[in-house]
């Protein structure tokens, strides 16, 4: 078959031709429905009110143990963003945190109550294989 137009080979890609069609068509019967922002809005709209599940962001039709879409993500977002942030300012001051907790351990009491804590929570972790959890409570001796 000829490709030729008035003699001139034009050689273009057919997907080419293609996507601009697809592009013309979509166009087209945006154009037909309303203008685009309205649909736009109306998508927004469908987004904002879409429900996800708490646990793993998916979406889902019921109420029960979902939040609205864009709670979801911004919860997650500010997370993220925090977590970065305490990281850093971690960071930052970690040689002040570093002399803070070695003060702390330096008292009779609190190294006492680390130790103590620590011994119940790994006999603990022998029984139960599933996590340690190590907790210390500093608070200031009183003389009374």
């Amino acid at each position: 078959m000829d490709k030729k137009i008035l003699g001139v080979d034009l050689n273009i890609d057919q997907e080419y031709i293609a996507n601009c069609v697809k592009d013309v068509v979509k166009a087209s019967m945006s154009e037909a429905l309303g203008t685009t922002e309205r649909i736009t809005s109306e998508v927004v709209n469908e987004i904002l009110k879409a429900k996800v599940d708490k646990d793993n962001g998916k979406i889902r039709d019921s109420d029960w143990n979902t939040e609205p879409i864009i709670d979801h993500y911004l919860k997650e977002e500010i997370l993220e963003v925090v977590k970065k942030e305490l990281k850093l300012a971690i960071s930052n001051k970690r040689d002040v945190i570093r002399k803070l907790i070695r003060k702390e351990l330096q008292e009779k009491n609190n190294l006492e109550k680390f130790v103590d804590s620590f011994i119940n929570n790994t006999a603990k972790t022998v029984e139960n294989q599933w996590h340690t959890e190590i907790n210390i409570d500093f608070t200031k001796q009183t003389d009374d």
